[in-house]
């Protein structure tokens, strides 16, 4: 772990790691967020188990998901 001074280095309730023999600081994320501070945010996430029951997607980490049922297939664009 991180001492004091350092755990601010990672954001979004990253936990801050000190990682021995090469002197560096490393995070690790909660779920939703990436990248070497935790500040990148995962996309919305597309799940499709069958494409003639439903759609189910989430925006992670924040526990709102929502659900549609279709028997035609679904194009969803993401910018």
């Amino acid at each position: 772990k991180c001492n004091e001074t350092a755990k601010s280095y990672c954001v979004n309730g990253g936990v801050c790691y000190y990682i021995e023999g090469i002197n560096q600081l490393s995070c690790k994320c909660p779920n939703g967020f990436f990248g070497q501070r935790c500040l990148e945010k995962l996309p919305l996430r597309l799940y499709m188990p069958d494409p003639k029951q439903s759609v189910l997607w989430d925006t992670p980490g924040t526990g709102v998901s929502s659900s549609q049922w279709s028997t035609s297939p679904v194009c969803l664009f993401l910018l």
